[in-house]
C-alpha cells in the first residue's frame, strides 16, 4: 500500500515538471545553452518593445533570442565574465549598446554588429603583494590570514594608486 502511494506521488511529480517549460527548459542538455546568470540578461534592443534574451555562453559564443529563434550569433574573443545593456544617449529610438565582459576586456555591440572592443593595460603587482599569493596557494598561510595581510598592506597605503 505504501509503495503504490509513494510511486503515485513520483508519477505526480514528474507530471508536474513537464508541465512547467521553464523548469525543464532550465535543465535542458539539449538546448546547447551553458551559461551563468551574470551572462544572462533581457533587452529591448529595438526599441519596439520586445525584451530579447542576450546570452554570453562559456563556449564563447554570444546569442541573442526572440523567443526560441535565435536573431544574432558571434563568437566571442575570449570566454566572458558579465553581461550589460546601457544607452548612450537619448536620442529615438532608444538602442542600446551591449556590453561584455571578459577577461582585460569590454566588448561592445550595437545593432547586433561588434562595435569597441576596449583592452584595459595591465597594472603591476607589488612582490609583497604577490608574496602574499604565493604563500596562500602553497597553503603556508591560511586564507584569512593572507586576507588580512592584503587588507593591512591596502590600508597602510602601500602599492601603487590607481590614476
Amino acid at each position: 500500500m505504501e509503495s503504490s502511494k509513494q510511486e503515485e506521488s513520483k508519477l505526480k511529480d514528474k507530471s508536474q515538471i513537464k508541465k512547467n517549460p521553464w523548469l525543464h527548459a532550465w535543465s535542458d542538455p539539449i538546448a546547447g545553452v551553458h551559461c551563468y546568470s551574470q551572462t544572462m540578461l533581457l533587452s529591448d534592443l529595438n526599441d519596439d518593445g520586445d525584451n530579447k534574451l542576450i546570452l554570453a555562453d562559456k563556449d564563447n559564443i554570444i546569442k541573442i533570442y526572440q523567443g526560441t529563434n535565435i536573431l544574432f550569433q558571434d563568437n566571442l574573443i575570449t570566454r566572458p565574465i558579465a553581461v550589460e545593456t546601457f544607452y548612450e544617449n537619448n536620442k529615438k529610438p532608444m538602442m542600446p549598446i551591449i556590453a561584455i565582459a571578459a577577461d582585460d576586456k569590454i566588448m561592445l555591440y550595437h545593432k547586433y554588429r561588434q562595435y569597441y572592443l576596449y583592452i584595459f593595460p595591465p597594472i603591476a603587482i607589488e612582490e609583497e603583494e604577490q608574496e602574499i599569493w604565493r604563500k596562500m596557494q602553497s597553503q603556508e598561510i591560511t586564507t584569512e590570514q593572507g586576507v588580512d595581510q592584503l587588507n593591512s598592506q591596502r590600508d597602510s597605503g602601500k602599492g601603487k594608486p590607481f590614476k
